[in-house]
């Protein structure tokens, strides 16, 4: 509750992002993304999990400094807008940021 006027849930609340172009309503500050941190290799840490996680956090960190976060968000390419695997994506199932292609 503590973070429900300045948060969001991607994309169940958000929809998809626009591949460029302001997205989000400007007080959302905190959007809450499921990741996969098998997907990219891990960095070098005593304990795998959090090596994974560091990983994610530099691809993102990186991709946010050139401006191109938002492509992740946006719709995956072979799903049509408006198709019922949208729906269910959007609406039941959700999305995992990074799988995109």
């Amino acid at each position: 509750p503590q973070f429900a006027g300045c948060s969001a849930v991607w994309p169940f609340e958000t929809g998809w992002a626009p591949r460029t172009g302001r997205w989000l309503d400007p007080t959302v500050r905190i959007l809450h993304a499921e990741i996969y941190p098998s997907v990219r290799a891990p960095l070098t840490d005593t304990i795998k999990d959090r090596g994974q996680v560091r990983a994610m956090w530099h691809w993102a960190r990186d991709l946010d400094a050139r401006n191109s976060l938002i492509k992740e968000f946006a719709m995956p390419p072979g799903i049509g807008s408006g198709s019922a695997e949208d729906y269910i994506i959007r609406r039941e199932e959700g999305w995992i940021l990074c799988c995109s292609g």
